[in-house]
This record gives structure tokens, C-alpha cells and sequence, in this order.
């Protein structure tokens, strides 16, 4: 390939190959006057429009990619180097992401079954994206059609998308090829409605100290429960019970962000929060003729040494959580009190028993929190204490506490939960002076985070402002090699407000 006086190949009369390489020059080349900062001298509108020029490249230079293989994929030339599909060669062969790797494969497909979107691709009027969405929307609507009959779908399906392609933004062709099967195909449209039904399924699994839970939801439950968690979340705005990060600063735009950052966590708090009122209602029902409730197990002895306790899940092993949960569980907690005899060191010896007798089985899942393969071999008797706050006591609260006391904190009353400052399995009584009013969020930061709150022995305990909150002097290390509480300092939560130190401890 000849190269012209300026170092670059001519563009008349070039071949295909000819073309690429001055496209990988040019690409290069932009690169690195990029790096070196030519376009600090521009505008901005002038960054837009190049970035805008682009992209588009950048989709013509993948579709076209997209063609090459596929015609070494027909041709058998990939198989020939090893490699036996085109997403493999991408992935393998080239080394980027199977999802980038995938992208392109299916782009590949869709172009060769779909020749006036592949045009449209080609002559740059369609964005790679948008014959992509498309093509895998014609594809869905038409998989349950057979021979002639599909061809002939397929065909109308493009019809329809391309000019939807052509003037409209990606969104507008993947919500149009939502609703190809309805036009295409409708019997199947409502057969799969049904089927959907079939599908649905809920799926809990652990990753770490947290719990992912998938859910496969059929159309109108997923609405359902969007609308119900939306709606939710809706109303802390509108009350403004929210956390200190997400209080209006004034700054439309920068508030509108924060919402839209925070928005997948409120909904996940939203969530807990239903759940945690419809076990409270005791509206869910009964579990061997018991409330639905969630159940943690811990030796008294132990947990006075900051031993761990254990989660117990239904129809699964026990989880083991950290002494500072089971002590904001134990904060507002039904106890039951399992007096045993004995420890049994193997599982497996407690094998025949758990087998033939669920009731045994159950009683042998506690744990002693030194021995976590340890297991009860007897147990003596059950018997019942009430700990949580009444609902005296709560009315109480919200009137003196009106929201989580936690600095800069504003969730209202009804969303806390009352906190025993001295924990009631060390002798903390549930009493007005040894309550306070925190958010779930701050709950966990006074268990897991090891806050302390101290007392204003000058104030009396009606007083809302009796309450100092102490960030710990150590803590766990964060991901940015932060402690927790250098983080909480930087603002989140803030640092405590101001005042004269507290003289006395009340924990």
C-alpha cells in the first residue's frame, strides 16, 4: 500500500483493506491530539459535535465489523483458526468483554436477516444500537412462528421498525419491538402471557454478608410491585422523611442527581420497610401456628463475650451474623428463652434425629457461638418475655423524639425504631430513659458501625436533645481503605453537632 507525501494512504482507488488501515491511522492519530489536549482549545459546542461525529463512526465502524465476521463465519474461516462461533472469535481471539463480544455477534445476525436495516446501518441513517434492538425484537416476536410464515413476519416486522429506526432514539425502537409480537404474532402474544405465570419464580442467595434476591416476575406483578415501592418512596419526598443526604440543598439539579443515585437504595428500604410492617401486623399469617417472623439465635452467656448469633432460614442452613445485629435485633425483639443441655461437636450425629423428627430437628439448630458446628442435644423448656416497647411508649417517643435522632437525620417516628441506648440483654430496661428513636439506617450504624451515644446528665431524659451521638475512634476499614469512621466524618452521616460534652454514659 503506497502512502501519499503527508504519511497517509490515498483514498482513491484504495481497497477495503487500504480504507481500514487509514481509518486505524486516523483513529490514532485523533487519539493522541486528544491526549495531548488539542481539545482544550474548543468550545464546548465544538466537543459535542466531534464527540457527536464520533460516535456515529464508531457504530459504522462495529456494523461494518459486525459483516466481516459474520462472512468469515459463513465462509468457515473461523472455524479453520479455531474458532467456532463469532462471539468467540471477539472474545477470545480479540480479547474484549463476552458482552461486548456478544453485542457484535448479534448485530452480525441481524443485519444478514434484515437487508434494508443492514443499508440503513451501512449508509449511516440507523445506529448500530438501533438495527441491534430492532432485529433481536423481530427476532422474540417471530420465534413461535414456523417456515413461509415466519419469513413473511419477519418481513413485515422490518417494515414496521424502519423507519421507527430511522427517526427515532434507541428507546423508541426497543418500546415499538416490545409490542411487535401483538402485530405479528397475537395468538402467541397472549400464550405467553400465560406461560409468564409459569415462570415466575424468587430466588435467595447469600454473596458475603448480604442476601441477592432475583426475582422472574410476570408483567403485571412487576408493576404491582414497582408502583407500590415508587409510591413509597414518593411519599418521603413529599414529607420530607429522608435521610440527611438527600435533603433539598437549594440546588434543583444537584438534588434531582442525588435522588437518582439514591433512588435503587430508597426502593430497597421501601421494601424492607412493607415487609417489616406486614410481619409486625401479623397479616402474613402463621408458620406452624406461630407469627411469620424472622428468627435469630444466640447464647446469653456468649453473646456477653461478643460471640456471633445465627439467622435461622427456613429450609436452610443457619446464617451467622455479627453480635453487633443480633443486638440491634434484640433492640425491639420478641425473646423466646431455649434452656439446653449439652453439646453434640458433629452434625452428622444428630443425622437419624433431624431426619425422622422435625421438632427435634428445629430445637437442635442452635448453635453455641464458640462452636459453630456445635449443636443442642436437649432442650428443657420455652418460655417467653416481652421486650419491646409498648405502644405507649411509642406514642411517647414520636412526641418527644418526633423524628431519628441521629444528626441532621429527619425520617419521621413512624418509619424508627426505638433503640435501647443500655442493650436489654445487659440489664437495659425498656423505659422512656433508656429509649431513643433512630432509622434503620442509623440503627445499623450504632450496632454494626459501633457508635456510642452518650447522655447530658444537665437534661433530663424528656428532653430530645438529652442524646450525643460518638462516632467510634477505630472501625472496620472501607473499600477506599477508609475507617468507618473517617467516612461518616467526610459528611455522611455529618459529624455530631456541636454542644457541651457529655458527662455521663448511659450504656
Amino acid at each position: 500500500m503506497g502512502m501519499g507525501d503527508d504519511g497517509v494512504a490515498p483514498r482513491s482507488g484504495g481497497s477495503l483493506g487500504a480504507d481500514v488501515a487509514l481509518l486505524l491511522e486516523v483513529a490514532e492519530r485523533i487519539g493522541t491530539r486528544v491526549a495531548d489536549g488539542e481539545h482544550r482549545q474548543l468550545d464546548g459546542a465544538a466537543h459535542a459535535g466531534l464527540a457527536a461525529e464520533l460516535v456515529r463512526a464508531t457504530g459504522l465502524g462495529e456494523a461494518a465489523a459486525a459483516e466481516l465476521l459474520r462472512a468469515a463465519y459463513l465462509t468457515g474461516d473461523l472455524r479453520s483458526a479455531g474458532f467456532f462461533s463469532v462471539r468467540g472469535f471477539v472474545a477470545d481471539g480479540l480479547g474484549v468483554s463476552r458482552g461486548q463480544a456478544g453485542r457484535i455477534s448479534g448485530l452480525g445476525v441481524g443485519l444478514e436477516r434484515h437487508p434494508r436495516l443492514r443499508d440503513g446501518v451501512l449508509a449511516g441513517r440507523i445506529c448500530a444500537d438501533a438495527a441491534r434492538a430492532a432485529a433481536q425484537g423481530i427476532a422474540s416476536a417471530v420465534a413461535d412462528l414456523r417456515g413461509p410464515e415466519r419469513e413473511d413476519a419477519r418481513t413485515k416486522g422490518e417494515a414496521i421498525m424502519l423507519p421507527v429506526c430511522e427517526a427515532g432514539t434507541v428507546a423508541d425502537v426497543e418500546r415499538v419491538a416490545a409490542a411487535l409480537v401483538f402485530h405479528l404474532d397475537p395468538e402467541s402474544a397472549a400464550r405467553r402471557a400465560l406461560e409468564a405465570l409459569e415462570r415466575r419464580h424468587v430466588r435467595v442467595g447469600r454473596v458475603g454478608a448480604t442476601a441477592v434476591v432475583t426475582m422472574v416476575l410476570d408483567a403485571l406483578t412487576a408493576a404491582q410491585l414497582v408502583e407500590l415501592l415508587e409510591a413509597r418512596v414518593d411519599r418521603w419526598f413529599r414529607t420530607g422523611s429522608l435521610p440527611e443526604d438527600l435533603l433539598p440543598t437549594g440546588d434543583e439539579e444537584e438534588d434531582e442527581r442525588r435522588r437518582t443515585v439514591a433512588r435503587p437504595r430508597l426502593l430497597a428500604d421501601a421494601f424492607a420497610e412493607i415487609l417489616t410492617e406486614l410481619v409486625g401486623s401479623q397479616s402474613a399469617g402463621t408458620r406452624n401456628g406461630a407469627p411469620v417472623s424472622a428468627s435469630v439465635l444466640v447464647s446469653a452467656d456468649h453473646h456477653r463475650d461478643g460471640a456471633p448469633g445465627q439467622l435461622l432460614l427456613p429450609g436452610r442452613e443457619p446464617v451467622t451474623v455479627a453480635a453487633e445485629t443480633v443486638e440491634r435485633v434484640l433492640c425491639d425483639a420478641e425473646v423466646t428463652e431455649v434452656h439446653v443441655d449439652g453439646l453434640v461437636p458433629d452434625r452428622s450425629s444428630l443425622g437419624q434425629i433431624a431426619r425422622s423428627d422435625r421438632r427435634t430437628r428445629d430445637a437442635a439448630a442452635g448453635v453455641d457461638p464458640h462452636d459453630l458446628t456445635g449443636q443442642c442435644s436437649h432442650v428443657h423448656c420455652i418460655a417467653r418475655r416481652y421486650r419491646t416497647a409498648t405502644r405507649d411508649q411509642r406514642t411517647a417517643l414520636a412526641v418527644r423524639d418526633r423524628h431519628c435522632r441521629f444528626p441532621g437525620c429527619r425520617v419521621g417516628a413512624e418509619r424508627c425504631e426505638a433503640h435501647h441506648v443500655r442493650e436489654w440483654e445487659r440489664g437495659g430496661a425498656t423505659c422512656l430513659s433508656n429509649l431513643v428513636l433512630v432509622c434503620s439506617r442509623h440503627h445499623h450504624l450504632l450496632h454494626e458501625g459501633r457508635w456510642r451515644i452518650l447522655a447530658d446528665a444537665d437534661l433530663d431524659p424528656g428532653h430530645p436533645d438529652r442524646w450525643r451521638f460518638t462516632p467510634p475512634d477505630h472501625g472496620y476499614v472501607g473499600v477506599d481503605g477508609a475507617t468507618v469512621a473517617e467516612r461518616l466524618r467526610r459528611g455522611h452521616p455529618p459529624e455530631p453537632q456541636g454542644g457541651p460534652p457529655p458527662r455521663s454514659v448511659a450504656a
